[in-house]
């Protein structure tokens, strides 16, 4: 039944793309990477990329899909190469994105591609380039065709730092009997929570192979940050020794107005009160911008300043036209890879994605890293583990709305006590739940 259905998928696929390829091609030149690995994704590489591919001894495969599981990935191959020095990786990644912060932080022993189409000649023509010994794939990526061809070229499948979200469940059950096989291809499946492996139990049944190891997040460490040059160019936006620094991170449509209406109501009682506002996408910079020439709020770009500052300008160029607040201005975040950086500098930070209509939320776990005063929505389904143990140790505040916020907002910038405490508590939160890489690296290697 699985093959048949697999046929069925490959013939289907070619219709499918088709219909995706306006999508893809919109997407790839608002991005503006159409030159960057463009033609990896059908499984075609340049003749350099695939001398070093081809020069790889029996590498270990990760396969991450966007910025943030990258990041996550980076630390797991970081951590696995200090215990096998001599083991080498391909690092693949769906987004642009995370493409891009692969090929920045990766280590001399990882060689960065994108990931195929799952299409059966993408994969093939991967696998006939690639001759890995394991395939590592993050959180729950089910591509069939590169499953179900590993598996028959008898290269060992593991799924780690695994999560499921209700919708996925459903969907996976609607088709057991399709999913079950695919599932069970994989020779370990880690979760991070019983709650995933449960709804991972569902597809496959109770096998033995599934485990319980936490997320890896919780492990990524402050390393490889550039924070002191950071802290540099926000000194020159933000000269204000005695600023509170205010970070929206990853926010997506609806919440950028309701952090705007949160600061200009804020700065009136905290004048020291700087904003950074992040959007998760950067290609909807100008749509942030819009917004904030619509309210009426000066605005520095973060690449601009960058760019100031390798002029030799002491002075960073600002936009818009905030009349009540001379030399004031909110820095908009329009880079990629910058997040965790920003986080180092800032004191109080709100995780976008969770407000509003928006669902699914992002990384708490980044700016605990840090020790910081933390702000969420109750939209957290995609983390929903993550925000769970935060609330239970009060590491962090959960708001309902955009009422709730202001009130949380509030508190947090005249009670330097309590953003004191929050800041003790996010830290002490995340050492003690550190371990899951440490833990799924010794699964795998027992299973290697």
């Amino acid at each position: 039944m699985t093959i048949l259905a697999l046929i069925f998928y490959n013939l289907l696929f070619p219709l499918l793309f088709v219909l995706y390829l306006p999508i893809f091609l919109y997407k790839i030149i608002k991005r503006r990477d159409y030159n960057d690995g463009f033609w990896e994704r059908f499984g075609i590489f340049s003749a350099s990329k695939k001398e070093k591919l081809k020069k790889l001894e029996n590498p270990i495969w990760v396969h991450a899909v966007s910025l943030g599981e990258t990041i996550t990935a980076l630390s797991f191959i970081r951590e696995w190469t200090k215990l096998e020095p001599g083991l080498q990786f391909v690092l693949s990644t769906t987004t642009s994105a995370g493409q891009k912060i692969a090929k920045k932080q990766a280590p001399k022993n990882v060689v960065t591609i994108y990931f195929p189409f799952d299409y059966f000649i993408c994969v093939w023509a991967v696998f006939n380039t690639i001759k890995s010994q394991m395939i590592v794939i993050f959180e729950v990526e089910i591509w069939p065709n590169l499953i179900v061809f590993a598996s028959r070229l008898n290269i060992k499948l593991a799924l780690v730092n695994g999560r499921m979200s209700d919708n996925s469940a459903r969907n996976y059950c609607k088709y057991r009997w399709f999913f079950r096989d695919i599932f069970s291809r994989f020779s370990i499946i880690c979760a991070q929570s019983e709650e995933d492996a449960h709804r991972i139990k569902a597809i496959i049944g109770n096998q033995h192979h599934v485990k319980v190891c936490n997320t890896m997040k919780f492990d990524q460490g402050a390393s490889d940050l550039q924070e002191n040059q950071m802290r540099a160019l926000i000194d020159r936006v933000f000269p204000d020794k005695n600023r509170i620094i205010f970070i929206a991170a990853s926010t997506h449509p609806g919440e950028e107005l309701i952090m705007v209406r949160a600061f200009k109501i804020m700065i009136a009682e905290f004048p020291s009160l700087e904003f950074i506002l992040a959007p998760r996408h950067i290609e909807r910079a100008n749509e942030v911008e819009k917004l904030l020439k619509k309210e009426s709020i000066d605005y520095a770009l973060l690449t601009d300043l960058v760019e100031s500052r390798e002029n030799g300008s002491n002075s960073p160029p600002i936009t818009g036209s905030f009349s009540g607040r001379s030399k004031k201005n909110i820095l908009l975040v329009n880079t990629n890879g910058e997040l965790r950086s920003l986080y180092a500098i800032s004191d109080i930070v709100f995780i976008g994605k969770s407000l509003g209509k928006n669902r699914g939320g992002h990384n708490i776990i980044e700016p605990a890293n840090f020790g910081k005063s933390i702000i969420f929505g109750r939209n957290m389904d995609n983390f929903r583990q993550v925000a769970k143990i935060f609330k239970e140790n009060n590491a962090a505040i959960e708001v309902e709305n955009e009422q709730d916020f202001l009130l949380a907002f509030h508190r947090l910038l005249s009670d330097p006590v309590e953003r004191k405490r929050l800041e003790k508590i996010s830290r002490e939160t995340v050492e003690k739940n550190r371990g899951a890489i440490s833990k799924t690296i010794e699964l795998l290697r027992a299973d290697n």
